[in-house]
């Protein structure tokens, strides 16, 4: 009797353990396939994570196997990636870690998420190596996320939204021609985009027309064909510029120029589709735009060393406050040269040779880590500071304030015309 007791006992504990298990595995597929057919985005400001990121135009995915695939805005699966996306990044940092370019570019190299934008708006890495979400700026990055939430169930998600979704590859071919084009000939083609004076550039989608600006300049590139453009395009830009340095990201293609001759010549670009060639960033190195000085005024001030320059006035003070050191000028005058190197790009070069100093009472400002559609403004507090001042023949210059016991370059004054 007992024997057949257990007996029994065994067997209804098993087919317990199976309805169990039968339920969970029910729950979780019923709730992937939930999110996998929710193809209505929930957050109706279009903004992921309130304000703080704009939905993308498009998400690309990279796998693990170095494909990509694309998820266009307003289609079910980038609608679905939304959703899910705003269940994974649950937090964002102005102040997060930044990263080299050499650092982006290594965790470009494993599979990645990155949201696109057709604007001048900067693009986001979700980086599934360290589970950290990135902005991108030109030649560097900053971490704004690095709690992400449910990581494994987006990656389970992407698996099944691109099983059967074709892929691309991220090629790119350069072919620098040395024909010569007259200037007649470029100013009489409606067709060539004037980037500037001397840069003329055109997007080719089709072999016929390839075919066409191939027979007018010359472009003798035998690797392409009809089936080039099966999943790339061509750009073709003419200028006479003897260097150009050509970029191409996700989300951008930049060329920057340099070494103008007199000659006219062709560059052919091939790039795969994949990448956003809406956005082409040219860049003629002795003529920065109003954008491009925008950016790279906002990069340095991310990229601030905080263990040198104060950026944070309430936990300056916190410290200045418990602090009983004093340094000495000689020690400020090292943390001085730092602030009027990075001070160039604000006010210009001035030269130590006109150097002057004096030890007195400043308010701390924002002068190094103001971006730069941001305001001026000065703290109410006055701190003892090492202050080092150097300017030109004409009266204008820079004043670098170091506090005098923290050794914090707590901001400036750039004064003159």
């Amino acid at each position: 009797m007992n024997s057949n007791f257990k007996y029994i006992l065994v067997v209804v504990i098993l087919v317990l353990l199976l309805v169990i298990c039968v339920f969970s595995f029910s729950t979780l597929n019923t709730e992937t396939n939930n999110i996998v057919l929710n193809t209505t985005i929930s957050n109706e400001a279009s903004n992921i994570i309130g304000n703080e990121i704009k939905l993308p135009d498009r998400i690309i995915y990279k796998n693990n196997n170095n494909k990509y695939f694309e998820f266009n805005k307003d289609s079910n699966d980038y609608n679905n990636l939304i959703n899910i996306l705003n269940i994974c990044i649950i937090s964002y940092t102005d102040s997060g870690k930044a990263l080299t370019l050499n650092e982006i570019n290594s965790l470009r190299d494993k599979s990645f998420l990155e949201f696109d934008y057709n604007t001048v708006s900067k693009n986001f890495l979700l980086s599934f190596d360290n589970n950290t979400l990135i902005r991108l700026f030109t030649s560097s990055g900053q971490i704004c996320s690095s709690n992400l939430q449910n990581i494994d169930y987006l990656k389970n998600t992407l698996d099944i939204l691109t099983e059967n979704k074709s892929s691309s590859d991220f090629n790119y071919k350069i072919f620098p021609l040395v024909n010569s084009i007259s200037t007649n000939t470029i100013e009489s083609d409606s067709e060539l985009n004037k980037i500037q004076e001397n840069i003329y550039q055109i997007k080719i989608s089709d072999y016929e027309t390839y075919e066409k600006f191939k027979n007018k300049y010359n472009l003798n590139v035998p690797s392409i064909s009809s089936t080039s453009f099966e999943n790339n395009i061509v750009i073709l830009t003419i200028s006479n510029f003897r260097d150009i340095d050509i970029e191409v990201n996700i989300g951008n293609i930049r060329y920057t120029y340099s070494g103008s001759t007199n000659t006219y010549t062709p560059n052919v670009l091939l790039v795969s589709k994949i990448v956003n060639y809406n956005c082409i960033y040219n860049t003629d190195l002795t003529i920065p735009t109003s954008e491009e000085r925008a950016e790279y005024h906002d990069e340095q001030v991310n990229n601030l060393d905080k263990n040198i320059f104060a950026t944070n006035f309430t936990q300056f003070y916190k410290e200045y406050a418990s602090s009983s050191a004093q340094i000495s000028k000689s020690e400020a005058q090292k943390i001085a040269d730092i602030g009027f190197s990075e001070a160039e790009r604000i006010v210009g070069k001035y030269q130590k040779s006109s150097e002057t100093y004096a030890l007195r009472d400043v308010h701390p400002n924002n002068l190094f880590f103001r971006k730069y559609s941001e305001y001026d403004f000065s703290d109410p507090t006055t701190i003892t500071a090492h202050c080092f001042s150097r300017e030109d023949e004409l009266g204008n210059g820079i004043t670098i304030y170091v506090d005098n016991k923290l050794g914090k370059i707590i901001g400036g004054n750039a004064f003159g015309d």
